[in-house]
């Protein structure tokens, strides 16, 4: 029983630092890009291509977890 509550306290952590991983590029992605030089279009685009890639992957992603 000892061992299920392990895996599930990594599992919860592993899930935890995934997710904040996403939130905080989102957040951090303009301010990166602007200070290497981006103006206001290549800042839009580089999080329109991040989110793209998000909303695409995430079914496939799903699947594979729900496994």
């Amino acid at each position: 029983m000892d061992d299920k509550l392990k895996i599930r306290n990594r599992l919860k952590t592993c899930v935890m630092l995934g997710s904040f991983s996403f939130g905080l590029m989102a957040f951090l992605l303009p301010i990166y890009s602007k200070q290497i030089g981006g103006n206001a279009v290549t800042i839009g685009g580089m999080f329109s291509v991040f989110s793209i890639v998000t909303f695409l992957l995430r079914p496939w992603i799903g699947k594979g977890i729900d496994r």
